[in-house]
């Protein structure tokens, strides 16, 4: 074998088996989360999770997510897009949250709750997961939403009782089609508790920013709460979504999932 197929073959294989990498949650802890880059879209962690769960565990990130108080004594966070778990699981461990992750994909599914599972020690709270595509939530399902997911690992909020307490999406934004079945989910998880809503975001293409003036119109104030310098001059910035007003926004009447 030439070592240019060798070198391919070697490739595929560290695909396959997937890798691991650390997330730090505070008190000198991490999370040990095994990725598949290979696998999916979200099969590993992309640098905005990595913004977005250090954002979280800062006291800014506390006080501007639940005025100074823990999110666990509010409800359920809910991560759309989850992918490995990165967010959803280091806010799990860092503040005792109980966080539900949802994804489109079978296979992040199956790699949350793997995550979730081989750092149960570290999260005080409860994990569940469920698939959920984009556009297809509406306010009234947002309680079935919470009452029968798969719950891998902690006690669970009984049935009736859960209540979104949070929002958080990583790296959620990174093709136009998605911004009008998003935006339909943030109106859908915010109608009642008006809960507030943490994006990471990196500009990727033209247009994405249309997603903002969307949600202004929706009803959403935006404030900029946090940023980092990535690679080759990117540029990650954690914003803050709050509900104030009745939405306005109508979707389209086809739907996109993710």
């Amino acid at each position: 074998m030439n070592e240019v197929l060798k070198a391919a073959h070697l490739a595929r294989v560290a695909r396959s088996q997937g890798r691991e990498t650390t997330v730090p949650v505070g008190d000198g802890r991490a999370l040990t989360l095994h990725e598949r880059p290979g696998e999916a879209v979200g099969g590993y962690t992309w640098p905005g999770g990595r913004l977005l769960a250090q954002f979280l565990l800062s006291p800014a990130g506390r006080q501007a997510a639940a005025n100074g108080e823990s999110p666990t004594e509010a409800g359920v966070i809910v991560e759309l897009g989850c992918g490995v778990g990165v967010s959803g699981l280091a806010v799990a461990a860092g503040h005792g949250a109980n966080v539900l992750l949802t994804d489109r994909s079978p296979e992040c599914l199956a790699l949350a709750s793997r995550n979730a599972l081989a750092n149960e020690t570290l999260i005080p709270g409860a994990v569940a997961v469920t698939p959920l595509n984009w556009g297809e939530l509406t306010a009234d399902g947002v309680v079935a939403l919470l009452d029968d997911p798969d719950v891998v690992c902690g006690k669970w909020p009984a049935r009736g009782e859960g209540t979104v307490a949070m929002v958080i999406g990583a790296d959620v934004l990174y093709t136009v089609d998605s911004i009008e079945p998003l935006l339909s989910t943030l109106i859908a998880l915010t109608e009642k508790q008006r809960a507030p809503v943490f994006l990471s975001y990196r500009q990727r293409g033209p247009g994405e920013e249309r997603f903002f003036t969307d949600a202004k119109v929706a009803g959403f104030t935006i404030e900029q709460v946090s940023q980092s310098n990535g690679a080759g001059g990117a540029m990650d910035t954690v914003y803050l979504l709050q509900r104030v007003g009745a939405a306005r926004y109508r979707k389209a009447s086809t739907t996109n999932d993710a």
